[in-house]
């Protein structure tokens, strides 16, 4: 096929029925946009690769939703983890928009899946999953990115959330999520490298996140979801503050 032609398949979303149709709508513009672009930049790759670079991603984003479904979702892992393997961090599609739509199957009447892309330190973007079930519980998907959004690639150190993965469920950060700015547990902004010696275990940490994060939601019970995003933003460089200004110190000897 020709570039030409190519462009036209997708564009003119010709795979649809095999997909979410609302989904693949946009995701196939941003592809043939992304292939355009490695065509350009990359004359040397075949236009298989760059056709694969241009799409892979959002199937991977795909293979992280079907990984909730009973039954298929460990396939999907497998084959996530297989594409991961083989490209190592890969070439981070330039994805530019985040959308909602809904989820089919496996009883989650309402559940929706969105993505954000989000700007990477150094340049480039990153593409975050979030699930909202049909309770409204948000959730990040089950393999953290924070690694990959804040471009670490020294073995050395660990990508540490600042505000804990392990706390998503606590309505402030729930309330976040759900803002204009929708954060994100993964996003860069909450996380930072860290020396694998201070980024132990620590729940102690873990406890003065929360214990703030409660003090917020009972002092002020009517937070809306942006105030919230503006309080994990506060909070996030409160801690940060304290991580950097005690540089002997393990996360689970601070004090903030």
């Amino acid at each position: 096929m020709t570039d030409a032609q190519i462009e036209y398949v997708l564009n003119n979303n010709c795979c649809a029925g095999l997909l979410i149709q609302n989904f693949v709508h946009e995701k196939v513009r941003l592809i043939s946009a992304n292939y355009l672009h490695l065509r350009k930049y990359y004359p040397s790759w075949s236009k298989g690769k760059c056709f694969w670079e241009a799409s892979r991603e959002t199937f991977q984003l795909l293979l992280d939703v079907i990984g909730v479904v009973p039954a298929v979702g460990e396939v999907a892992d497998l084959t996530n983890g297989l594409i991961y393997t083989i490209n190592g961090d890969g070439l981070n599609a330039s994805l530019s928009f985040a959308s909602a739509v809904p989820v089919a199957g496996w009883g989650a009447v309402g559940a929706k899946f969105a993505i954000k892309t989000v700007a990477v330190a150094g340049g480039g973007k990153v593409a975050l999953g979030m699930i909202k079930g049909a309770g409204g519980l948000i959730t990040f998907g089950k393999t953290s990115k924070l690694r990959a959004a804040i471009k670490l690639t020294d073995a050395s150190k660990h990508a540490h959330h600042i505000i804990p993965r392990s706390l998503y469920r606590h309505q402030i950060i729930q309330n976040a999520a759900k803002s204009e700015k929708a954060f994100h547990i993964d996003e860069a902004l909450n996380g930072m490298a860290i020396d694998k010696w201070r980024n132990t275990n620590h729940p102690s940490y873990n406890d003065i996140i929360e214990f703030k994060l409660e003090n917020f939601k009972n002092e002020n019970p009517s937070a809306s979801y942006d105030e919230c995003y503006d309080f994990l933003l506060d909070l996030i460089d409160e801690a940060k503050d304290a991580i950097n200004n005690n540089p002997t110190l393990k996360l689970q000897n601070l004090i903030f």
